[in-house]
């Protein structure tokens, strides 16, 4: 799908005029969650709402009491993370992140964690009507529970990616490589015992004698799913002499960065997560997105889950659709006057997104616009512009709003991101409205900038509900998962894989779509706009796990779906690379042996092929028998060099990657010279006689996928290439 962005619409000349005129971000506007923008408060409106609970709005004689009854929609429970009495937040700094964490911490913070310029933790309920006067702090918001990607026991997985068959080939099973695992929980249902009593986890008493305990390094206070431990027995599937370490990544955004710090330094050589926050960055690379980056710089390579959200986004430029007052349909108050965006992409006008939602289904969306996230550093800039997304009642009703259910934090000077969410028992239908506060103070300047800046907006639906009209099926990958490093796994499920059967192998329809722009580098600088190759590859989901899940195939086992399942796969490859290569390899040398030696697959949302990468699968199904066999390090008898490189001077063996002709040149010399192909254990399987300085083509067209080693022997001299046959 063509995408379109809005550095592809306006002439740079525009962008730069706008910017030169942009001043100063006007005084922090009042936001509260009913009534006009009046009272200006650090602490995010649901937080507040937490701590000083509201009783119902009485009818406003403005509203029909017939109207408030028939009112669908209800909030979306279980977002707030509460422990108690203690609420997960996460807070930005006026200036140091480490002035604010003692703050914070003089006011009951617990389990606080600084990453850079935010503040993670628990923080007392009772405490959070007081923050206002903690100087140090900027802004406040709950650290709304992060999503896993989920859709004597072995996963089919393990199958499906030949990482069975590469452990046979080559005798690797992950030896010396430690994975650490960030999730929601390991053993909070203390279901771990049974898993180290049956194999399917390392400990003490583990019958296949893997008996090193999971190294957890934080556990999430209260109770999870446990789904860490889950991603822990597929790793173990897939490398079973690996060792094991976990971090919770549910503490907020500060705790998960700094956890993957924490995993790293503890030894890690490879980590895979399965969590997204709501609130990360879309156009810009976050907290979690720089910790990962680090580690995989440092030589430890990070494998996200991609995330299951299929093309679940809306996008579009900021189009001016008209100025309108707000009113909430409960109260009567007025919320503000706002330009509104038109959702009609043509000719027409139409302010107002409908959406549905099914019985028992809820809508909840991640919006954000063009500028850059206070968050992101100490120092960087927040965000100049206030946009709400706004839940309707009515078509064209401009009194309609549900403002208890929308999104419309203050967000000048703060991060460009607004949550909406909305649940609905007996299933509902209702309207979307995006809109950009204008400020009562604004100026001419300020108002005419504001219809065109920023120009650019995204929401993502995380919900179980339809966009019926003007949805754009954009990219849904972002976050950590779209960080420059980052190894972003996409999912097929292992039934639909080439080892069950299916060949070319399948898609998993849920598997998030790359494609998302990155617009600002992380000191909040506009940059020119980077798309990056995401997902990189998919691997398996759905295989049996002995407790996560739900039973797919009848076989009384339950069975781990999502790409929360398919990251750990990938991640279990890579310790088998590591361990085939003596630990010679770089991420981006184990990503690159990934991507040669994948299934090539098609994206099946494009109208035309697309050999190679693609935004839906990447490049391709892992194969582990290929990676592992393109890496593996020479081993007696075989006497290859491990200096064999791709090219030697004077030297052609071309095309390098090969699929049936492989041509060699060595015009330096002369006189007779022998050609030997061997595998990698140092079997001899191809020989020819020939003359150096001749070009001689050689037929390799019987060979399985692979790696090999090309011997050139001569009176004169001997070389190895490796030579990889697709």
């Amino acid at each position: 799908m063509q995408q379109a962005y809005f550095w592809k619409r306006f002439p740079l000349a525009g962008i730069v005029a706008l910017l030169v005129l942009t001043h100063a971000p006007a005084p922090l506007q009042a936001q509260t969650l009913l009534g006009p923008k009046a009272k200006a408060s650090k602490v995010a409106p649901a937080l507040v709402d937490l701590a000083q609970p509201q009783k119902p709005a009485a009818p406003s004689p403005k509203q029909s009491l017939r109207t408030l009854q028939v009112v669908p929609f209800q909030p979306k429970t279980g977002l707030l993370q509460v422990v108690d009495g203690y609420v997960v937040v996460e807070a930005t700094a006026e200036g140091s992140g480490a002035d604010l964490l003692a703050d914070l911490q003089a006011k009951g913070l617990k389990n606080g964690v600084q990453f850079g310029r935010m503040v993670s933790g628990l923080m007392p309920i009772e405490a959070l009507t007081s923050l206002d006067e903690v100087t140090s702090l900027r802004f406040m918001s709950p650290a709304y529970k992060p999503s896993t990607n989920v859709g004597s026991v072995t996963s089919q997985g393990d199958a499906a990616q030949r990482s069975a068959l590469a452990r046979q080939l080559y005798s690797v099973k992950g030896r010396d490589v430690t994975i650490g695992i960030l999730s929601d929980s390991y053993n909070t249902l203390n279901g771990a015992a049974a898993g180290i009593a049956s194999g399917d986890l390392p400990g003490p008493g583990n019958p296949n004698g893997n008996e090193t305990l999971v190294n957890v390094l934080e556990e999430l206070p209260g109770a999870g799913s446990d789904e860490g431990r889950g991603m822990a027995e597929i790793v173990l599937d897939v490398a079973p002499a690996s060792s094991l370490a976990f971090s919770s990544a549910f503490l907020g955004q500060a705790n998960f960065a700094q956890s993957i710090l924490n995993l790293a330094s503890a030894g890690s050589d490879v980590i895979v997560d399965d969590v997204f926050y709501y609130a990360e960055p879309m156009f810009q690379d976050g907290i979690i997105a720089q910790a990962a980056d680090a580690v995989s710089q440092n030589g430890v390579p990070y494998f996200s889950a991609a995330g299951n959200n299929y093309n679940y986004s809306y996008e579009s430029f900021f189009r001016y659709g008209g100025t309108h007052m707000l009113n909430d349909v409960l109260s009567g108050d007025t919320l503000g006057t706002y330009y509104l965006h038109d959702f009609d992409p043509g000719p027409g006008v139409d302010l107002f997104q409908q959406f549905t939602i099914p019985p028992g289904g809820d809508i909840l969306l991640s919006f954000q616009w063009d500028q850059p996230f206070a968050s992101v550093c100490e120092g960087c800039p927040g965000s100049s512009t206030d946009l709400d997304i706004l839940l309707v009642l009515e078509d064209g009703n401009f009194a309609s709003v549900l403002s208890v259910l929308s999104g419309i934090n203050n967000n000048l000077n703060s991060d460009a991101v607004e949550i909406l969410s909305a649940a609905s028992a007996s299933g509902a239908t209702g309207y979307l409205a995006i809109g950009k506060y204008i400020p009562e103070d604004a100026g001419f300047v300020e108002k005419l900038l504001l219809k065109y800046v920023p120009s650019y907006i995204k929401y993502i639906n995380f919900g179980f509900s339809d966009v019926d009209e003007y949805f754009t099926n954009s990219s849904t990958v972002y976050g950590h998962a779209n960080a420059e490093h980052a190894i972003a796994v996409g999912a097929v499920r292992y039934d639909r894989t080439p080892v069950f059967g299916v060949n070319p192998p399948t898609l998993e329809v849920f598997s998030s779509l790359g494609g998302t722009p990155t617009l600002f580098n992380t000191q909040g600088r506009r940059i020119f706009p980077k798309v990056r190759k995401k997902p990189e590859l998919l691997a398996p989901q759905g295989g049996n796990t002995t407790f996560f899940g739900f039973d797919y195939e009848g076989d009384s086992l339950p069975n781990f779906f999502g790409t929360s399942a398919s990251a750990p796969h990938a991640a279990g490859v890579a310790a088998l690379m590591l361990e085939a290569s003596d630990y010679s390899l770089s991420p981006k040398q184990i990503l690159k042996a990934m991507q040669l030696t994948a299934i090539d697959m098609d994206n099946p949302f494009t109208p035309y092929p697309d050999p190679g990468f693609d935004f839906a699968t990447g490049y391709g199904l892992l194969q582990a028998h290929r990676a592992v066999g393109a890496v593996l390090a020479a081993r007696s008898p075989w006497q290859a060099s491990t200096n064999a490189s791709q090219q030697v001077e004077g030297l052609l063996v071309y095309p390098n990657p090969v699929r049936n002709q492989l041509n060699v040149d060595w015009l330096d010399l002369e006189g007779p010279a022998s050609l030997k192909m061997y595998d990698l254990t140092g079997k001899l399987l191809l020989q020819q006689e020939t003359q150096a300085g001749v070009s001689t083509s050689f037929d390799v067209s019987d060979l399985l996928p692979g790696m090999y080693v090309l011997q050139v022997n001569t009176a004169q001299a001997q070389h190895q290439v490796r030579v990889l046959k697709q």
